[in-house]
Order: structure tokens, then sequence, then C-alpha cells
């Protein structure tokens, strides 16, 4: 399995160590240049897991959000020639074996992951992403299936053009809007809903208030 010279594979990171050293015996084969972490702040082993296995790293002295730790990556990808960014988390939700399906292959989209199946989502996850799909969807006038998923790629340049400004995982809501709003396409690539024992960052109350003032706030953007 190839990675194209070009692509960079961002995987932001916060006090993951348990998944991590799960995760990366799956990315010995690819090409390992083709990786960077970003270690947004984390006060557990995670630094030392990476470094152990000598996989690029840049790490964020705090925590600072999921949508910062993707700017930083992407800002790293270009100034080393990359064109292309492919995001994945690190808490094994996201199949290494399925980043091709996500590589370059020369068309202006965004490769947006998509759990077909929402029978084994948390009951308020799964209510979230269907509202918060519907309500992308309707705002970006293009159909958004999956908006919470991170597993996604994209070109670097359109990444930049949107100018994002969430430090949060609001970011990704942000990105598809302004994205669709400079009217590129959004192309779906199916992936098995896979839920483990990790903590997800989410505060489902709040931070679904905090989605719905992005939605609005997004009318002022064009």
């Amino acid at each position: 399995m190839k990675i194209k010279k070009r692509t960079q594979v961002i995987i932001p990171v916060f006090n993951e160590e348990r998944s991590i050293e799960d995760l990366i015996p799956f990315l010995k084969y690819y090409n390992k240049s083709a990786f960077i972490f970003i270690n947004d702040g984390s006060i557990d082993g995670t630094k030392e897991i990476v470094n152990k296995y000598q996989f690029n790293c840049i790490d964020i002295d705090e925590n600072r959000g999921k949508g910062n730790a993707i700017s930083v990556g992407t800002k790293y990808a270009v100034e080393h020639g990359k064109n292309w960014i492919v995001t994945m988390d690190g808490d094994l939700q996201h199949p290494p074996e399925l980043i091709p399906k996500f590589d370059d292959d020369g068309k202006l989209e965004i490769k947006l992951g998509w759990r077909k199946n929402r029978e084994t989502m948390p009951l308020f996850r799964k209510f979230s992403n269907i509202l918060t799909s519907l309500l992308l969807s309707i705002r970006s006038n293009t159909l958004i299936k999956d908006s919470q998923c991170g597993y996604r790629g994209f070109p670097a340049e359109t990444y930049l053009k949107c100018n994002n400004r969430e430090p949060g995982f609001h970011m990704e809501s942000e990105f598809l809007i302004k994205a669709c709003i400079l009217g590129i396409t959004i192309n779906h690539i199916e992936i098995p809903t896979i839920y483990n024992e990790s903590k997800s960052s989410m505060n489902y109350v709040p931070d679904l208030i905090k989605f719905i003032s992005l939605w609005i706030k997004s009318f002022l953007w064009t």
C-alpha cells in the first residue's frame, strides 16, 4: 500500500497513549515520512510513544484543540512541499488500511468519511450527528452525510483558502461550509462505525449549542 509523495497524513493526539501504541504498528505498511503526529498538549505518555517509534511529531505546549492542531499540521505540510492532506484520529476509530481511499486522485474535492451504520453509535452521538449533518447540508446546499467524521482527505490549498478560525473540532464543520461556498465537491467514503473505550472529547449539550451558534454565524460569511 502506498501513499503519494505529496500527501501528508495528520494525526492530532491528546492523551492517547493507550490507543496510539496499538495504532502505530499498522502504519508500518506505509512510508513513515507521510505521517505527522500533532501532540496537542498531552500530559500522559503520548509524546514518548511517538518518539519511541521515530515518527515526526509537532508538540504544542498546551491543549488548544483539534482545529488548531490540523492547522498547524497543514502549515507544516505545505512548508515541506505537500499539497494533499489526510486527517485521521489516533483513537483506533479510523482504520489505517483505508488511507489510500482518502489519498489524492487529482480531483478538487473533499473526501469525507461516512459512517453509514449508525446503529452502534451512542444515542446522543447519533442524534447530534444526524442534526449537525442536516444543518450543514442545508447551509452548504450540499449533501453532508457525516459532518462529525474526522477521517478526511482534501487539498492543502483549499484548507488554507478557507482561513478556518475555530480552534476546536467545530473547525471541521466550519471547513465544510466554507469549502462548499467555494464550490468544492464532497465525495463520501464509507468507513466502518467503530466505538471503543476511548473517552470522547465532546461535551454534548454545550458543544451542540456551540455548533448551532457557528451555523448561525456562517450566514455572515457570504
